[in-house]
């Protein structure tokens, strides 16, 4: 009797001692990029024929898809190299710098060296774990692995990647760390008493009308209407970069209060250049204040002399 050859591709069974193990082929992405077919082994120990039958069906069945390879062995580097010349142009500029931040930083320092395949849900567990024993924020922990999350993502979409492994992770929950206090309109007024005319029109302007820093950096004087009475964002910057509002809700146009008023016209009066298109406030230059500038000189001392930095809650 002459037996039937075996059909390429269909995988075996081998006798290991008392168990058994599996033999099959799948696509692989090699490091350079390019896909290929490979054999894989493994050992599946004490099980039935059945079981180990069942699980080469498994993979074999996994394996027909030849839109996703099984596994890709493109380095975690290589990929967020590509990732940052493709994806990380469509995020704003201050997402960008925080999430380069936290590539160099955490990510690339853990993940790097590592083949795509072996970045891991235990792998990214354990790196986790790893942030919260040394004493990182869970606020910080979860920006970091939204970051990873976001690559991860991505090599789902290019197929390096059956799913995203960030996906289930367990992380810490979300707490404040530090208390926050709110200014009560005594120790507002106190406050801007304290501090010369340029900071003062900022942080009055920043309480009365409640903007967000790089919208209120990124005033010009066309956006202020003093006669209907209101102030329109239109921009906002960062780092001395200027885009649109973080959010399509960010664009609007915010009522000017008598008191806001009174401050514009004080900070008016005071500057030089009030063409349309000049910063409403600037440097000697003409560019852009960085807000960490006003809160180190101003707004930190002036909160010290007051004893507002101590105040509880």
């Amino acid at each position: 009797m002459t037996r039937s050859k075996r059909q390429y591709g269909s995988g075996c069974l081998l006798r290991r001692g008392k168990g058994w193990a599996i033999r099959w082929r799948e696509i692989e992405i090699a490091p350079d990029g390019k896909r290929k077919k490979v054999l894989r082994y493994e050992a599946l120990g004490d099980v039935t024929r059945r079981a180990a039958s069942d699980m080469l069906a498994e993979k074999l069945v996994a394996g027909r898809d030849h839109t996703t390879p099984m596994r890709s062995r493109i380095t975690f580097c290589t990929l967020v190299s590509e990732w940052e010349t493709s994806v990380m142009p469509m995020y704003k500029h201050s997402t960008q710098v925080h999430r380069r931040f936290m590539l160099k930083k955490h990510l690339l320092p853990r993940f790097g060296d590592l083949a795509i395949c072996d970045v891991t849900r235990q792998e990214i567990q354990a790196f986790v774990a790893h942030l919260h024993r040394a004493g990182y924020a869970p606020k910080s922990i979860d920006h970091i692995h939204d970051v990873l999350s976001a690559i991860l993502r991505t090599a789902v979409k290019w197929g390096h990647l059956r799913e995203n492994l960030a996906r289930g992770v367990d992380l810490p929950t979300l707490k404040c760390v530090r208390p926050k206090f709110a200014l009560t309109t005594t120790q507002a007024a106190q406050l801007l008493d304290a501090m010369p005319l340029l900071p003062r029109t900022m942080v009055g302007l920043a309480i009365l009308t409640g903007l967000r820093r790089g919208e209120l950096f990124a005033l010009r004087w066309r956006d202020i209407d003093e006669q209907a009475r209101h102030l329109t964002v239109r921009e906002a910057v960062y780092h001395r970069v200027f885009s649109t509002p973080k959010t399509e809700a960010g664009a609007r146009r915010i009522p000017l209060s008598d008191a806001a008023l009174t401050l514009i016209a004080e900070w008016k009066a005071h500057v030089e250049d009030v063409k349309p298109d000049a910063l409403m406030f600037s440097t000697s230059a003409g560019t852009a204040i960085e807000p960490n500038n006003v809160v180190r000189r101003f707004i930190f001392p002036a909160c010290k002399r007051l004893g507002f930095l101590s105040q509880p809650g």
